[in-house]
């Protein structure tokens, strides 16, 4: 069946994978809704959900961060069949599953965090956090740990938030178009990379 994490939490402290139940609770205004999230991994019908999840990150999250071009650079060629296809190239994924709908992903792999997208209506939840823990878990667990990522712009804070630093900008080559990033590690798991701490 694969693995499951979850719990319930209603504090804003580190996430504990072994509580059976999470529940995050929305204020919006004047309503209270508490919505259950579950953190598993990836199965092939999740993909076209991730895609849409990843579309809608690159299309509305990081649109004032990189140009239309970058972007379209970034999407094109991407399909739900890509991420079955990475999943079965080693690449693990988990989904955050709220109401029946996956509402973000994250992949790890060789010890690097390589993806992390919530939706853009579910960002700020706390969402994000538990499916880094989740991965955090897994890696740990295979004796990987994760010790580096690549943030896309304006997500460097979120992870510097959860221990990583950085150690220096890069860039990818997407289709063509140069896609900015920050290179970050953790470094407890990596002490010999130069930090600037």
């Amino acid at each position: 069946m694969g693995k499951e994490f979850s719990r319930f939490d209603r504090s804003e402290g580190p996430l504990d994978m072994g509580d059976p139940d999470l529940h995050l609770d929305l204020r919006i205004g004047r309503s209270h809704r508490e919505l259950r999230v579950v953190v598993r991994q990836m199965v092939d019908r999740d993909a076209d959900e991730i895609h849409e999840i990843h579309c809608a990150c690159l299309t509305r999250t990081l649109a004032s961060h990189y140009t239309q071009e970058q972007i379209a650079a970034w999407m094109k060629g991407r399909t739900p069949a890509g991420y079955i296809n990475a999943a079965n190239g080693g690449e693990n994924f988990f989904v955050a599953e709220a109401d029946g709908r996956v509402i973000g992903f994250a992949s790890w792999q060789d010890s690097e965090l390589l993806s992390l997208f919530v939706h853009p209506d579910s960002q700020g939840l706390g969402v994000g956090s538990l499916l880094l823990d989740a991965c955090r878990k897994d890696a740990a667990a295979e004796s990987a740990g994760i010790t580096c990522l690549k943030a896309a712009a304006g997500a460097d804070q979120f992870y510097a938030r959860r221990g990583f630093v950085p150690v220096g900008q890069g860039c990818t080559i997407k289709n063509g178009e140069v896609i900015q990033d920050t290179r970050m590690v953790l470094p407890e798991l990596a002490p010999n990379l130069k930090t600037g701490r």
